[in-house]
């Protein structure tokens, strides 16, 4: 097996505990961390393993504007790229 490949089994063997872990900080109680996992979750797009669209849609109503606004974006992402059209 190439190195290459092997190295791709191993990152998709991690992302189910990276977007876990992401789906997690959407509850940090700082505003900056929630607004940086709901950014990340949206780079994940369709690969994400976990179904992280609660989270996003709870974090959308969240009090802080920045992070409402990083969930959204995410939420559309996510839907433009499966082909569905936004909420």
């Amino acid at each position: 097996m190439s190195r290459s490949r092997h190295l791709g089994i191993v990152r998709d063997q991690a992302r189910p505990k990276k977007c876990r872990g992401l789906i997690g900080a959407l509850q940090d109680p700082e505003a900056d961390v929630r607004e940086a996992a709901a950014l990340a979750l949206s780079s994940y797009g369709l690969d994400a393993p976990s179904r992280p669209f609660p989270a996003l849609t709870k974090a959308s109503k969240d009090p802080d504007e920045d992070v409402q606004r990083e969930a959204a974006r995410a939420l559309v992402h996510i839907n433009e790229l499966k082909g569905k059209p936004p909420a």
